[in-house]
């Protein structure tokens, strides 16, 4: 019996799951490009944010944040969109724009969460009506007929093993994923919150 055959004896229960592996695979790699340290925290912008004469290479610094189309580059051209503004004006707004930057990086690891919890429920749930089948088979014709009793468990056994398949990289990628967004989020704040001091330190 071939991939196809057995994915056939799982039943109408295959549909969502295979729904739920495109959805699955589509967040993975996704996400696996759009995470990426380098995208998000480009090493040129970081490294002119440690330039001792920072107030000197704003116009650098705004140029190479346009460039670089990331997180870091968003806050820092607001920074010095809003320079003149009070420093705790200017705080809670970077903090506020910082929170909204993050949420945009967790984008689809809901769905990636919630795909991880239901496939092992509907593979579970093939389980069930594969069973019901082997029931209703030995309730009708007793337990002679043994390709009728083999079709139910061959839908019991597929959909049970399918939904861990599916689950088991999603929730490996959902917490892989999670924990590179709280590194990202941590570095961003450790490059920002040093340079917007300076600009409101150095101020006259």
């Amino acid at each position: 019996m071939n991939w196809i055959n057995m994915l056939y004896q799982g039943g109408w229960v295959m549909v969502p799951l295979g729904i739920c592996s495109v959805i699955a695979l589509a967040i993975i790699l996704e996400r696996f490009f759009a995470l990426r340290m380098v995208k998000n925290i480009p090493n040129n912008l970081s490294q002119l944010l440690s330039y001792p004469n920072i107030l000197k290479d704003l116009d650098t610094i705004r140029s190479v944040s346009q460039r670089s189309v990331s997180p870091l580059g968003t806050l820092v051209i607001e920074i010095i969109n809003l320079r003149n503004e009070p420093k705790d004006v200017l705080v809670e707004h970077i903090n506020t724009l910082g929170r909204t930057q993050i949420s945009q990086l967790e984008r689809g690891l809901t769905v990636l969460q919630v795909v991880a919890v239901i496939s092992p429920l509907l593979g579970l749930l093939g389980t069930v009506l594969g069973m019901v089948d082997i029931f209703n088979v030995i309730t009708i014709g007793g337990i002679g007929n043994a390709q009728m009793l083999a079709q139910g468990i061959s839908k019991a056994l597929i959909t049970t093993v399918v939904g861990l398949i599916i689950a088991i990289p999603s929730l490996v990628a959902y917490h892989l994923y999670l924990r590179r967004v709280e590194e990202i989020g941590v570095k961003i704040q450790e490059l920002i919150m040093p340079f917007l001091m300076k600009i409101k330190n150095t101020e006259k």
